[in-house]
């Protein structure tokens, strides 16, 4: 059985073009592309989303209120999570374009190092949330992270990065976790735009690839048309299109997020 395009006409003609194998190889291939950056673009989604419900917790979980540990470390611990994901994901999918990246912001950005520890130390260790102090004249309360804590179950982490939590201890006792959860978002953003600079515009080519099979009938409106090949599976190409435009849309920061990233001046 030869592989085919099928495209359906909006009068309800049906036309059958027979493709090479090598055709096929390559439609299938955009495909898995296409899909590929709509399930990336999902991780980093889902990492928002649990950064945003740690944010009003800190907003919430304040003065004149019952301090929640358990709900703001579940909010801490699920972003945290989220962000080893969005690592194993773009390690496997997106190797070498991670693996430079990766490496510029670990070595550039604190809170790449220290999210990377904590994650280790919340699912081995303990709760990031030990301790809390208020601030009378702000009227705010500050969630805590002691560094001693973290350091004294430090075996796993890298030698150089052990070095600069004793070097912080000498200045700081303790780490602002909602401070650090806004650098560390700030930081995710500029690595999550500098993917997408990289990522997008392939894909897109990858999108005119498969509209080009379309281009012969569209003159004659097409409800929709996809691949059919020698062994029988199906790739609904406008579908796969369609679900990637949608979630393009999907990316831009929302204005309640941009509210939670650090100004370049912030210390």
């Amino acid at each position: 059985m030869p592989s085919i395009i099928i495209h359906f006409l909006m009068n309800h003609d049906k036309v059958k073009i027979e493709i090479s194998d090598e055709e096929c190889d390559i439609i299938k291939q955009s495909a898995s592309k296409i899909n590929m950056i709509t399930s990336e673009t999902d991780y980093c989604l889902m990492l928002r989303d649990n950064l945003l419900d740690a944010f009003n917790d800190f907003a919430t979980n304040g003065p004149g209120t019952d301090k929640n540990f358990n709900r703001l470390n579940r909010y801490i611990m699920n972003w945290l999570n989220s962000f080893y994901a969005w690592i194993g994901f773009h390690e496997r999918h997106y190797k070498d374009l991670f693996s430079v990246l990766k490496t510029k912001y670990y070595d550039t950005y604190f809170e790449y190092r220290f999210a990377y520890a904590m994650r280790k130390f919340t699912t081995h260790q303990a709760l990031c949330v030990r301790r809390t102090t208020f601030d009378a004249l702000k009227e705010t309360t500050r969630f805590e992270i002691p560094i001693n804590d973290i350091l004294k179950y430090s075996k796993e982490m890298k030698k150089s990065f052990i070095v600069e939590l004793i070097s912080l201890k000498d200045t700081c006792e303790f780490i602002d976790l909602e401070k650090f959860t806004r650098g560390f978002f700030t930081m995710f953003e500029l690595f999550q735009n500098e993917l997408w600079e990289a990522i997008i515009p392939q894909t897109d080519i990858e999108c005119e690839k498969l509209c080009n099979y379309a281009m012969p009938y569209m003159d004659k409106p097409i409800t929709r048309y996809y691949l059919i090949d020698n062994n029988g599976d199906e790739t609904n190409m406008n579908t796969v299109i369609n679900h990637y435009f949608k979630k393009k849309k999907t990316i831009s920061l929302s204005e309640e997020m941009k509210k939670f990233l650090l100004s370049p001046d912030s210390s």
